[in-house]
């Protein structure tokens, strides 16, 4: 029995604190709606020898579940993240619809302290900032998508940018998008040195 959903996430020592609360409010939601059946929470932890690229590479490579999402281990999630994703596609399911590629949703963006805004769907083409400040996004990694389609398109082995070069590749073979309208994602960054960030010495 394949699980509905993967939930990863990729993180590094020194963020335990960050990570451990995010692990238990993921969990916290599973166990509140009783969905232990469907859902899997999958981790990779490492001291920055891996590439960001290869253990997100990594991590679509352990799960098991027809669709996988990660959340960075500092970001955060709406209080109904898991069950509003279930029951999205159990209802998609029940109906004998054709099950969609991915799920696209809001997002919320704290840089540095200021507030913006992402949609990230797949009715885009590529990634923009908006005259308001705002960001349009085509699926990657923060929104559920059918694993076996992660799989077939595979993640670069890079520290950074790999977020954008991942959306680019998976985006032709994305077609049916369903679309959650709420903040889902939470993204939080504080801008920190390059070197430092990506563990370059």
């Amino acid at each position: 029995y394949m699980k509905l959903l993967s939930i990863q996430i990729p993180t590094v020592v020194g963020r335990e604190k960050s990570f451990n609360d995010l692990y238990a409010f993921i969990n916290y939601q599973i166990t509140k709606h009783r969905l232990h059946d469907e859902v899997e929470v999958i981790c990779q932890k490492d001291n920055k020898q891996m590439s960001i690229g290869d253990k997100r590479q990594a991590l679509y490579l352990m799960a098991d579940a027809e669709y996988s999402v990660q959340i960075d281990d500092d970001d955060y999630v709406h209080n109904d993240y898991v069950k509003l994703i279930c029951d999205e596609l159990t209802w998609i399911k029940d109906t004998k619809r054709p099950l969609p590629d991915c799920i696209g949703y809001y997002e919320k963006c704290y840089i540095n302290g200021v507030e913006s805004e992402s949609t990230i769907s797949n009715k885009y083409f590529d990634w923009a900032e908006l005259s308001n400040g705002n960001h349009i996004r085509t699926p990657f990694f923060k929104t559920p998508i059918k694993t076996e389609i992660c799989l077939q398109v595979g993640v670069n082995d890079m520290r950074f940018g790999e977020d954008h070069d991942f959306a680019r590749r998976i985006k032709p073979l994305l077609i049916n998008e369903v679309f959650i309208y709420e903040y889902m994602y939470i993204y939080r960054h504080v801008s920190t040195p390059h070197n430092e960030r990506y563990g370059i010495k």
